[in-house]
């Protein structure tokens, strides 16, 4: 079960930056080019930084200075009568390979009967970016499909790594304006025995799950883990709350013995929003207490007035349910810690709870290194 993600909501082209646009080419001095369009999905009350990203080798540019991919690679996997097979082409041939290439690998747009179907992302981020400017589909909902992938930046100047999440965009579906807006992903991760912290449990009845979530590194050849803590609601109260908890601490739990990890997988609710403050009449002024106490005022009035406050942004991932294939409890692996946190390139050292921590962008810029230079949602 790879890390992907389903969202329902409004789809538009993230704003343009001072030094970043929301579609932009970027071709580096080794000859590939990385085109990018940051992309803002609006469900409900949560807000997320959406992209589609290319990646093209030898690409050039003409001399009428207009970009030219026709010798990149394109790397993707074929159907050939229900077998399938990895293959790589030239750009300048992708004609000829597109109606092989397998389902599960195509980059889609649907909008009702008209389907458009993409074997790379450098067409395809360029067909959303027309489609979106349009201003057809301001107004219209969608539902838009894609894989989670993380990494883990360490910035030079403070010394303080960060684990920011990407939701690259796969398929894009316009559907009926009633759908019901939200946030959803699969996700598998790796926990130790000492993966629930219950501090939150008497109080809220939801507990933090802590653990590492994989993801393949090809310079390792292997998964490697990132730390995420997921918050895990009973969504109960008194006994049902209790026995409902003794029972995720066994499917957690009770397959642990030599081993120092298991793999578990869950689905959850995406998080990121502005929580609201609700009116508080102790705030108001004490001339505005005696206009409610003397009749002058309504106090519904006052509140329409001043409405709700915004809050924190609370950004996080939410436990709905375990995902099918762990009704027996979590798996036991050979795995090791410190095998699963080795990323290729240097020894490997367990991750503390807070030596990770998220910006509110959650975005990372691999060409600029200033904070304030990210995309990020405007709330």
């Amino acid at each position: 079960m790879s890390n992907s993600f389903t969202m329902v909501g409004k789809l538009s082209i993230a704003g343009d930056r001072t030094n970043k646009l929301a579609f932009s080419d970027k071709l580096l001095d080794s000859g590939c080019n990385i085109r990018e369009l940051n992309l803002q999905m609006k469900c409900d009350k949560d807000n997320f930084n959406l992209q589609i990203k290319s990646f093209m080798n030898n690409a050039k540019r003409n001399a009428d200075g207009t970009l030219n991919v026709d010798n990149s690679t394109i790397y993707t996997i074929l159907n050939k009568d229900g077998k399938y097979e990895s293959v790589n082409f030239k750009y300048k041939d992708k004609e000829k390979y597109e109606d092989k290439v397998a389902n599960f690998r195509r980059l889609v747009f649907v909008d009702g009967e008209e389907r458009m179907e993409f074997t790379n992302e450098f067409d395809y981020a360029t067909f959303v970016y027309t489609m979106l400017k349009s201003g057809d589909y301001k107004n219209k909902i969608f539902r838009t499909l894609g894989t989670i992938e993380f990494s883990n930046y360490k910035n030079p100047k403070t010394g303080v790594e960060n684990t920011y999440t990407n939701y690259n965009v796969e398929r894009i579906y316009v559907v009926d304006n009633n759908s019901e807006q939200k946030a959803t992903a699969n996700m598998e991760m790796y926990i130790t025995k000492d993966c629930i912290d219950d501090s939150r449990l008497e109080e809220e009845n939801t507990f933090n799950l802590m653990g590492y979530i994989p993801q393949y590194l090809s310079k390792k050849k292997g998964d490697f883990g990132y730390y995420k803590m997921l918050e895990y609601p009973l969504n109960a109260e008194g006994d049902k709350a209790k026995k409902k908890y003794e029972l995720i601490k066994r499917v957690l739990l009770d397959n642990f013995e030599d081993n120092e990890l298991c793999k578990i997988g869950f689905k959850v609710n995406l998080i990121r929003r502005r929580e609201e403050i609700p009116f508080d009449f102790d705030k108001c002024t004490d001339e505005e207490k005696d206009l409610v106490e003397y009749g002058l005022m309504e106090l519904k009035d006052l509140e329409m007035q001043y409405g709700a406050g915004m809050g924190e942004l609370k950004d996080c991932i939410q436990v709905s349910s375990i995902a099918r294939g762990y009704s027996t409890g979590a798996t036991p692996t050979n795995l090791t810690l410190v095998e699963l946190l080795n990323n290729g390139e240097e020894k490997a050292k367990p991750i503390l709870n807070d030596d990770l921590t998220s910006d509110e962008d959650g975005d990372l810029n691999i060409f600029d290194t200033e904070e304030s230079d990210d995309f990020s949602f405007d709330f």
